[in-house]
C-alpha cells in the first residue's frame, strides 16, 4: 500500500489574474474546514478552463510544506501564461565625448544659440511614369515603374538629454539594433500579442553618419543627443602643432582654424613649442608675424600646412678648391623659412661631378646626413679631399760674369750722372734703382752673359685633389729684379744692348739694369781721288761723352783735310746729331777739279744737282730733308751740251791741299751710257737729249738716264726726301720723318718707320712698318709688307701682310690679306671693298677692331670731300647774304649786284656738287661681292660694318666666314667650309 497523500483543511479559492497570465489557489487554513487533497485542488482549477496547470507532484510538495510549517495562509501558483516580449527600439552606447573644460563656456554659449535639430531621412518609393519610346511605326507611350529617392523630415522631441564634443572622423557611439516583439500565451491557452515601439529608429542629423553599428562624425563640433537622435553643431577649437623639417633647419606650423568664437593660440606659445623642440629662438619669426599668419588663416578659414615659422633664406653649397689644389672643402647652408630647401640629390651630384679623387663617399654621405638631420644650419670647411704637397729642392747658385769697374771709376760715373741727369731721365727704373743706390757698374756689350745660374733641382712630386701629379718644387732661386735692357733666358741673364750694367745689392736680392752708354764717334773718310771728304758721326748714348764742332774740325785736320770745307755743313750735322740722328758719309769738303786744256767741256742744262748740299734756313738751321739730290728729266728734254774745247788749262786742288795738274791734251770724250741721244748743232756744239723720263746721273764724263732710282742705304739725313718720276729701290730702311714719292713703284729692302710713302705703282716692303702712329703709305695699286704697326694704309689694289696688322687704319678698294700662319689683325680700323682674309681677328684681351666691307670706300672718300666743299660753299653763301644786307643798308647798288652774281655762281656750283654728291651716295650704297674669312679665331671686341649694319662679336668663334646678305640686310656669320667638308 502506498503512502497517504497529504491534505489540508480550510478554504481554497481559485483566482485568475486580470491579464489572464496567472492562476493562483489561495489557501486559508481552518481545522474544521473541508479537507483538500491535490486532486480536489486540481478539479477546482480545472473549472477555470486552464490550458496547463501545475503538476500533481509539485502540488503534493506544496501541501507537504504547508503541513510541515503549519501555514495558515499560502498562495499556490496553479498555472502561468507566457507573457509577450515588447519591441525594443534602437539604442546607443555612447563613448566619452565630454566637452574639454577650456571650451565649456564657449560650448554652452554656442549650444544655446544653435537652432533646433532638423532631422531628415532618405527614403525610396515606387512611382509610375509614362515614357515615350520610339518604334518602327513611330513613337508610343509606355507605363514604367521606377524607384525614386526622397528625404522625409522626422519630427522629433527636441529636448536635449546629453551634449559633448568630438572631432571629425571620431566614433561617438555604438548602435544597438532594435529587437522585434514576441507574442505570449495566457493561462487559457490564448495568444497575447506583443506591443510595438512608437518609433523604434535612432536618427542621425547633420555631422553624424551611421556605418554599420558605429556612429561617426563628419564634422568637428558639439554633439547634441536627444531621446532618439543625435547631431553635430559645427564648432571647432583651433588645432595646431609645431614640427621641424626633415633637415631640422625650419620650424613648421600645422594649423587648422576652428570656430571664430574660439580665441586664437598665443604666438608666444607657438614660439615656445619650437624652442622646446630644440630650435634657435633667434631664427624664428616674431610674435607679430606669427599672429598675422594665424589671423589670416582664421579669416580665410584655410588651414596652414607646413607653414614656415623660420626666417627665409635659400639653401646653398659650394666646393672650394684651394689655389694650390691641395685641399677641397665643402660648405653647406640649409634653406630656412620659405627659402629654397637643401637638395641632397643636387649636393650628391655636385660632389660626384667635382672630379675629386680619393673621396670616401660612404663617410661623406654619413657626415652630410648627420648634419642634415641635426639642428645645425651651416657646415663650413668640411674637408672632402686632401692632396700631398710637393717638396722643395736644393737652392740655386749663381755667378756674376760682368767685370765691375774699379771704385774710382764707379765714383766718376756716378758724378757724371749727378751732373747730367737729363741724359738718363728716360730710364723708368730710376725711381726704384737710383744711381745713388748702385753698388757696382760694369761695361757690357749686346748679348753678353751677365749672370749664370745653376739649373734648378726639383724636390719630390706631390698629388693634387684631382689625382694629378704636382711636380716637385725647384729650390729657392736667387732674386734678380731685371729692369731695362736685360733678359733672362733659361739659366743665364744677358744684356740686350751695349752700355753700363748697374747693380744694387740689397737684402732682398739684386737689382739690375743696363743703361745704354757710348761715347760719340767721329769718322772721316777721304775719297780715293782725294777730291772729297765724308764725315760720319755716331751720337753719344746715355752718359757717353758728346762731340762738338771743335772735335770734328780737329778730326778733319788730323785726317789732312784743309781745302774745300763746305760752310755750315759741320754745324748742321752736329744739330742733326743732337736730335738723335746718325750721320753717315756726309760730304763736308770738296776739292776744286782741274780744268784740262784742249778738252771738250760738258755744260749741264738741267741745273746743279742738290747732291750733298744742305739748305740753310733764315734762322741758320740746316734742312736735311729737302736736299734735292735727284735730277729728274722728261723724255726729249735737253740735259747737256758738249762745248768745243778751250785751249787754256787750269790746275785744281784736292781736299788735302794737293795740286791736281790739268791735262794739256784733248781730254776724254763724253760717254752716253743709256737712254740719251746726241744732236749735232750748227755752231759745232752737241746737244744731249733724254730718250725717256727718269733720273739723270753724271759720273765723270759718263752720262745716263735711269728709269729706277736706287738708294744704297737708308732714306734719312744722308739722302733727304725722295721724289722721283719712276720706280724707287731702297736697299735699307725709310727712317722716321722722311718721305718717298714715286710715279712708279717703291721697293724697300728693310723696314719703314714713321715715314710717308706714295706711289702710282706697287709699294713692296721686305720687312715691315713700325709706323709709331705717323706712317702713311699710299698706292694706286698694291701694298705688301711683312708686318704693319700703327700706320695709315691707302691702296686701290690689294693689301698683303705676312704676319700681323696692329692698330692700323687701312682703306683698300680690293682685298686685305694676312697670308701667314700667324696673320692676325689686332685693333685699328679696316675698310676693304672685297673683304679680308686672316688667321685671327682681334685678341683674347678684347681690343676693339673695326672692319667694314662690301662697299667702294674710295667713293666714300669722294663723298667726304664733296661734303666738305658743299659746307664751304654754304658758308660762303651765308657770308654773301650778310654782305648783301650790308650793301642794302649802305645803298651800295654796285656792290649788291656784284654780290648777287657771286651768290648765283656759288649756288650753281653747289647744285652741281649736290647732284654729284647724290650720285656718289647712290654708288656708295651699291654692294660689291666680298667676304671676311677667319681661318683661326674671331675674338670678342671685333665690330663688323657693311651698308650701315653693325654687328659686334661678344664670344669667340673658330674658322668662320662673315658676309653681308643683301636680301635680309644682315651680317651673317657662318662656319668656314674647308676642303675636308
Amino acid at each position: 500500500m502506498g503512502a497517504k497523500e497529504p491534505s489540508i483543511r480550510g478554504t481554497i479559492t481559485i483566482e485568475v489574474a486580470p491579464d489572464k497570465m496567472k492562476v493562483v489557489a489561495e489557501y486559508s487554513g481552518d481545522p474544521n474546514g473541508a479537507e483538500h487533497t491535490p486532486d480536489t485542488i486540481l478539479k477546482l482549477a480545472a473549472q477555470e478552463n486552464i490550458s496547463e496547470s501545475i503538476s500533481r507532484r509539485e502540488l503534493v510538495d506544496h501541501l507537504d510544506r504547508i503541513n510541515r510549517k503549519s501555514l495558515s495562509k499560502e498562495k499556490i501558483t496553479i498555472s502561468e501564461g507566457i507573457p509577450p516580449q515588447d519591441e525594443k527600439p534602437e539604442t546607443v552606447t555612447w563613448e566619452d565625448i565630454s566637452i574639454p573644460p577650456h571650451l565649456s563656456e564657449v560650448a554652452e554659449s554656442t549650444l544655446s544659440e544653435a537652432r533646433a535639430a532638423h532631422i531628415r531621412v532618405e527614403r525610396s518609393r515606387k512611382v509610375d511614369k509614362i515614357v515615350k519610346k520610339k518604334t518602327l511605326l513611330g513613337t508610343k507611350q509606355e507605363k514604367v515603374t521606377e524607384t525614386e529617392k526622397y528625404f522625409d523630415r522626422i519630427y522629433i522631441d527636441p529636448t536635449l538629454i546629453q551634449s559633448g564634443f568630438a572631432y571629425e572622423g571620431t566614433k561617438i557611439g555604438t548602435l544597438k539594433p532594435r529587437v522585434a516583439g514576441v507574442s505570449g500565451v495566457d493561462v487559457h491557452g490564448q495568444m497575447v500579442p506583443a506591443k510595438k515601439a512608437a518609433d523604434p529608429e535612432f536618427y542621425t542629423g547633420s555631422g553624424v553618419n551611421k556605418q554599420r553599428d558605429e556612429l561617426l562624425t563628419t564634422l568637428t563640433g558639439l554633439v547634441r543627443i536627444g531621446k532618439n537622435w543625435v547631431d553635430i553643431v559645427p564648432f571647432a577649437p583651433h588645432d595646431w602643432e609645431v614640427i621641424l623639417s626633415k633637415d631640422q633647419a625650419t620650424a613648421l606650423l600645422q594649423f587648422k582654424p576652428g570656430s571664430t568664437q574660439v580665441e586664437r593660440p598665443e604666438p608666444a606659445a607657438i614660439r615656445a613649442k619650437a624652442v622646446e623642440l630644440g630650435y634657435d629662438e633667434d631664427r624664428l619669426l616674431s610674435a607679430a608675424e606669427i599672429a598675422d599668419m594665424i589671423d589670416n588663416a582664421i579669416a580665410t578659414m584655410k588651414p596652414i600646412e607646413n607653414g614656415p615659422l623660420s626666417r627665409s633664406s635659400d639653401a646653398s653649397f659650394d666646393i672650394f678648391v684651394s689655389e694650390d689644389k691641395l685641399k677641397a672643402v665643402l660648405n653647406i647652408t640649409k634653406g630656412t623659412g620659405r627659402g629654397k630647401p637643401l637638395s641632397l640629390k643636387e649636393l650628391g651630384a655636385a660632389i660626384k661631378d667635382s672630379k675629386l679623387k680619393g673621396l670616401n663617399l660612404a663617410q661623406i654621405k654619413q657626415d652630410i646626413m648627420e648634419f642634415y638631420e641635426s639642428p645645425e644650419t651651416q657646415l663650413t670647411g668640411y674637408i672632402l679631399a686632401e692632396g700631398t704637397a710637393p717638396t722643395v729642392g736644393q737652392a740655386q747658385e749663381y755667378e756674376f760674369e760682368a767685370h765691375p769697374v774699379p771704385d774710382e771709376k764707379l765714383a766718376q760715373l756716378k758724378e757724371r750722372a749727378r751732373l747730367f741727369p737729363d741724359a738718363i731721365s728716360g730710364m723708368r727704373s730710376l725711381t726704384e734703382l737710383p744711381i745713388t743706390a748702385v753698388t757696382h757698374m760694369a761695361p757690357v756689350i749686346e748679348d753678353q752673359r751677365i749672370v749664370t745660374i745653376t739649373p734648378a733641382e726639383n724636390g719630390q712630386p706631390g698629388t693634387n685633389v684631382y689625382g694629378a701629379t704636382i711636380p716637385g718644387l725647384p729650390g729657392p732661386a736667387p732674386t734678380f729684379r731685371l729692369f731695362e735692357n736685360l733678359e733672362q733666358k733659361g739659366n743665364v741673364i744677358i744684356s740686350l744692348t751695349e752700355g753700363i750694367l748697374d747693380r744694387a745689392d740689397t737684402e732682398n736680392g739684386y737689382l739690375l739694369r743696363v743703361r745704354p752708354h757710348k761715347d760719340a764717334a767721329i769718322k772721316v773718310t777721304i775719297a780715293d781721288d782725294k777730291m772729297s771728304a765724308a764725315l760720319s758721326l755716331t751720337p753719344a748714348v746715355g752718359l757717353g761723352k758728346p762731340v762738338g764742332e771743335e772735335a770734328v774740325m780737329a778730326a778733319l785736320k788730323a785726317a789732312g783735310v784743309c781745302e774745300g770745307i763746305i760752310e755750315g755743313r759741320v754745324a748742321g750735322a752736329l744739330r742733326a746729331l743732337a736730335k738723335g740722328e746718325q750721320i753717315k758719309e756726309l760730304t763736308v769738303a770738296e776739292g776744286l777739279p782741274a780744268r784740262n786744256g784742249g778738252s771738250d767741256r760738258l755744260e749741264l742744262l738741267v741745273g746743279e744737282t742738290g747732291h750733298n748740299r744742305v739748305v740753310i734756313g733764315s734762322d741758320g738751321a740746316a734742312d736735311y730733308k729737302n736736299l734735292n739730290r735727284i735730277i729728274t728729266v722728261k723724255s726729249g728734254q735737253e740735259v747737256a751740251k758738249i762745248v768745243p774745247a778751250e785751249k787754256t788749262p787750269e790746275d785744281g786742288r784736292d781736299v788735302l791741299g794737293n795740286t791736281v795738274t790739268a791735262e794739256r791734251g784733248e781730254g776724254a770724250p763724253v760717254e752716253l751710257v743709256s737712254n740719251l741721244t746726241r744732236r749735232e748743232e750748227a755752231d759745232g756744239k752737241v746737244t744731249i737729249l733724254a730718250d725717256c723720263a727718269g733720273e739723270f746721273v753724271r759720273q765723270g764724263n759718263r752720262l745716263e738716264v735711269r728709269k729706277t732710282h736706287t738708294v744704297q742705304g737708308d732714306v734719312g739725313v744722308q739722302t733727304g726726301n725722295i721724289k722721283f718720276a719712276g720706280t724707287v729701290q731702297i736697299a735699307g730702311s725709310v727712317t722716321n720723318g722722311y718721305a718717298v714719292m714715286a710715279s712708279g713703284a717703291i721697293h724697300v729692302s728693310e723696314s719703314v718707320d714713321g715715314a710717308l710713302l706714295s706711289a702710282d705703282d706697287d709699294i713692296l716692303i721686305q720687312q715691315g712698318v713700325r709706323g709709331q702712329g705717323k706712317a702713311v703709305l699710299r698706292s694706286k695699286k698694291r701694298i705688301s709688307a711683312a708686318f704693319m704697326e700703327q700706320a695709315t694704309i691707302l691702296a686701290i689694289g690689294d693689301v698683303t701682310v705676312k704676319n700681323h696688322c696692329m692698330r692700323c687704319d687701312v682703306k683698300c678698294n680690293s682685298v686685305v690679306q694676312l697670308s701667314g700662319e700667324k696673320g692676325s689683325v689686332v685693333g685699328g680700323t679696316i675698310r676693304a671693298r672685297r673683304g679680308l682674309l686672316a688667321t685671327n681677328i682681334g685678341n683674347d684681351r678684347g681690343i676693339r677692331t673695326e672692319l667694314s666691307f662690301g662697299q667702294d670706300y674710295l667713293i666714300g672718300d669722294q663723298i667726304e670731300k664733296e661734303e666738305r666743299e658743299i659746307a664751304k660753299l654754304k658758308k660762303q653763301t651765308a657770308d654773301l647774304d650778310f654782305q648783301m644786307r650790308q650793301y642794302e643798308h649802305d645803298l651800295d647798288n654796285e656792290g649788291l649786284l656784284k654780290a648777287r652774281r657771286e651768290k648765283l655762281r656759288l649756288m650753281k656750283i653747289m647744285e652741281k656738287r649736290s647732284l654729284r654728291l647724290f650720285d656718289l651716295r647712290e654708288r656708295f650704297e651699291e654692294h660689291h661681292e666680298s667676304r671676311i674669312e677667319v681661318r683661326g679665331t674671331l675674338y670678342p671686341g671685333v665690330v663688323f660694318e657693311s651698308h650701315g649694319r653693325r654687328q659686334e662679336i661678344t664670344s669667340a668663334h673658330k674658322a668662320v666666314r662673315v658676309e653681308f646678305q643683301q636680301k635680309s640686310g644682315r651680317i651673317e656669320i657662318n662656319k668656314l667650309q674647308t676642303k675636308d667638308g
